[in-house]
C-alpha cells in the first residue's frame, strides 16, 4: 500500500497547491458549491475517510501510468545513445565511445547482466529438445523474463530469501517510479513563485528518481534470470515451448531456419501470435552463406505446418532483404 498511498498524497499535494491560491475564485461555482455543502453533512470522520480512499484510489490509477511513463522515456534515451562497441580509440573520442557503451548497457531493459544468464537458461532448455545453441535466440528475451515474473511466486517455496529480495527490490522500484512526477510537479510549483533557477531541481529530482527506478527493476530482473539458470525458478513460456518443439519431433540436421520457424510456430500452438509475429520479423537465418538456404528451410517449415499464413512471411521476408523464391505464395489463396 506505501506505493499508492504517497502517490495519491503527492497529487493530492499538488492539487491543493494549485487549488488553495485560486479557492476564492472557485468556490462560487455553483458545482463546486453543492459539492462543498453536501461534503459538510457527513461527520468529519468520514470526510477523512473519504479524502484518505481518494488519496489511495488516486495513486493506484496514477502509479502504473507513470511507471509506464518513465519507462517510455528510459527506452527514448536508450534509442538516443550510440552502442558501438568500437572502444579502441584514444583520446576524447575513445572515452566518449566507452561512456555511450556504458550509459547504453545501464539504460537498455534488459542489459548484459541479465541476458547472459537468461540466454544460459534458455540454450540449456532448447537443447533437451535437441535445439542448436543459437536456436535460442530467436526468442524475444523480455517475453521470457515477463512470464518469469508472472511466476516469480514459486520462488516463496524454493529459495526464501531470493523471494524477498526479489519483492523489495521490485517494491522498491515501483516506488521511485510512482513518486517521481509528482514530487517533481509538486516541487516545480512550489519552486516557481520563489526562482526559476530552482526549476532544474524539479527536473532533476523525478529523472534521478525514475534512473534508479530502472536500475532497481534490472536488478529484479537479473535476480530472476539468475534464479532460472540455476534451477530455482521455472518460465512456463519456456516450458511451453520446449514441449511444443518437442512434439514436432525435429530431424538432428535441422537446419537453422527450420528451428526459427518451429520455435515460432511453437508460440502460435501456445496462443501468443504477437510473440510469434516478432520472432518471425526478427528471423535470423545464421551465417550469410547460408542464408538462402535457412530461408528456404523457414518458409518450406511453414508450408507444411502453417500454410494459409506463409505469404504474410513472405512479404516481410522480402521487406527486410531477403532473397525468396519465386515458388512460395505471395497473397492469400482466394475463398471459395
Amino acid at each position: 500500500m506505501r506505493t499508492p498511498a504517497t502517490v495519491g498524497a503527492l497529487w493530492v499535494a499538488v492539487i491543493c497547491v494549485i487549488a488553495v491560491p485560486r479557492w476564492d475564485r472557485l468556490r462560487v461555482n455553483a458545482g463546486l458549491a453543492q459539492v462543498q455543502a453536501l461534503v459538510d453533512t457527513f461527520p468529519q470522520t468520514i470526510a477523512i475517510a473519504a479524502l484518505v480512499l481518494s488519496t489511495y484510489l488516486i495513486g493506484c490509477i496514477a502509479t502504473p501510468l507513470q511507471l509506464a511513463l518513465g519507462r517510455r522515456l528510459i527506452a527514448l534515451g536508450f534509442a538516443t545513445i550510440d552502442p558501438s562497441r568500437q572502444h579502441n580509440a584514444r583520446g576524447i573520442r575513445g572515452r566518449v565511445q566507452r561512456l555511450g557503451y556504458r550509459l547504453h548497457d545501464h539504460m537498455a531493459e534488459d542489459p548484459h547482466s541479465v541476458t547472459m544468464p537468461l540466454e544460459s537458461a534458455m540454450t540449456a532448455s532448447f537443447a533437451q529438445a535437441g535445439a542448436p545453441a543459437l536456436a535460442c535466440q530467436v526468442v524475444p528475451f523480455h517475453y521470457v523474463l515477463e512470464s518469469l515474473e508472472s511466476a516469480a511466486v514459486q520462488l516463496c517455496e524454493k529459495v526464501p530469501l531470493q523471494a524477498e529480495e526479489y519483492d523489495r527490490l521490485k517494491s522498491e522500484s515501483e516506488f521511485r517510479g510512482g513518486v517521481a512526477l509528482p514530487l517533481g510537479v509538486l516541487i516545480g510549483l512550489m519552486s516557481a513563485p520563489i526562482s526559476l533557477l530552482l526549476l532544474p531541481v524539479a527536473v532533476a529530482l523525478p529523472l534521478g528518481l525514475i534512473f534508479q527506478s530502472h536500475q532497481l527493476r534490472q536488478q529484479s530482473r537479473k535476480l530472476l534470470a539468475v534464479c532460472l539458470n540455476l534451477g530455482y525458478a521455472r518460465s512456463p513460456l519456456l516450458d511451453g515451448l520446449v514441449a511444443a518443439v518437442k512434439r514436432m519431433k525435429l530431424p538432428e540436421d535441422a537446419s537453422s531456419g527450420t528451428w526459427s520457424a518451429a520455435i515460432a510456430l511453437a508460440a502460435t500452438y501456445l496462443g501468443d501470435w504477437e510473440m510469434s509475429t516478432q520472432m518471425k520479423h526478427e528471423f535470423y537465418p545464421g551465417l550469410s552463406a547460408e542464408e538462402p538456404k535457412n530461408v528456404q528451410d523457414f518458409l518450406d517449415f511453414l508450408m507444411a505446418h502453417e500454410p494459409d499464413g506463409v505469404w504474410l512471411d513472405v512479404q516481410e521476408l522480402r521487406k527486410l532483404g531477403r532473397e525468396v523464391n519465386d515458388m512460395y505464395p505471395t497473397e492469400p489463396e482466394p475463398v471459395a
